[in-house]
């Protein structure tokens, strides 16, 4: 888990999992792979806003990570952080 302090550094949630499931990805999947891949399902990135993604310096529109998911084999959610549990098991978010 990262630290809460480089968390709202980041201007997204999911570049570190996108990162990993594209090393996962059977083959691995390059930045390119993957951008091209993601722009046939409607993503319009290059690879540099791929790796920006990935570490954080560039926001992820809806459609993107909708988009990116699909290239990768995996549900949105897969790239999204499972939110917090309070003490009465309910989401912190809200």
């Amino acid at each position: 888990m990262m630290p809460l302090a480089m968390a709202h550094t980041l201007k997204n949630i999911a570049g570190p999992r996108i990162a990993a499931a594209r090393a996962r990805h059977k083959p691995p999947l390059t930045q390119l792979g993957l951008t091209r891949r993601a722009n046939a399902y409607g993503a319009r990135m290059d690879r540099a806003a791929v790796a920006k993604v990935e570490v954080g310096l560039r926001s992820l529109l809806d459609y993107e990570l909708a988009a990116i998911a699909r290239a990768l084999g995996v549900p949105v959610a897969k790239l999204l952080p499972v939110p917090a549990r309070t003490a009465r098991g309910k989401s912190s978010t809200r």
